[in-house]
């Protein structure tokens, strides 16, 4: 929801702070410090939560990541494909961008659910 409402926004949103976002989330996975890619892919989802124009929406989804930080380690981790993850991002960030909403939701969504796969093959029951 919240990628499909910033692409109804995509006028007012900034081009540059979006792709100095993605920069900071490849660098991090060139760095390879778990916690930099944790704090860069919340950024990046913090963005995106903003860029809707919906306060309570971010507000709320901000407390989410307080407590979705610890099961990032799993879907940032050693074992995952860290550069997927920001290929992911910047599809999601042209859709965006590009005032595209379907695709926006769309990629979105198999972002989401790409990462709950890959923390429940993490933690098995």
């Amino acid at each position: 929801m919240a990628a499909k409402l910033a692409a109804r926004r995509a006028a007012t949103l900034s081009r540059p702070d979006g792709l100095l976002l993605l920069d900071r989330g490849r660098a991090a996975v060139l760095d390879g410090s778990v916690a930099a890619l944790t704090s860069a892919d919340m950024s990046f989802h913090m963005w995106i939560y903003e860029a809707a124009g919906n306060p309570l929406l971010a507000e709320m989804l901000r407390l989410y990541w307080q407590h979705l930080r610890r099961a990032m380690g799993a879907v940032v981790g050693p074992s995952s494909d860290r550069s997927r993850v920001w290929d992911e991002h910047e599809a999601i960030l042209n859709a965006v961008l590009s005032g595209d909403e379907r695709n926006a939701e769309a990629l979105s969504l198999e972002h989401i659910q790409g990462a709950a796969q890959r923390v429940v093959c993490t933690f098995p029951e």
